[in-house]
């Protein structure tokens, strides 16, 4: 990740100066890090985890020892 962030910075440098042209030469940190993950997305976005839904009761319960 530094090799990547220092690429990062480097080219953001180029862009805010204004020197960059349409093309330039590859940059292989970016390029690299770019065909990793579009090989490890190729397959489709990452699983997530079942979203939990809490039960009412505790609400419930406090509702009902709010109206005491």
């Amino acid at each position: 990740p530094g090799e990547l962030r220092d690429a990062i910075e480097h080219l953001l440098r180029l862009k805010q100066s204004g020197a960059e042209l349409a093309w330039g030469p590859r940059i292989p940190a970016l390029s690299d890090w770019i065909s990793a993950e579009l090989a490890r997305l190729a397959n489709g976005p990452p699983a997530l985890a079942p979203a939990t839904k809490p039960g009412l009761e505790p609400l419930n319960a406090l509702f009902r020892e709010w109206l005491r």
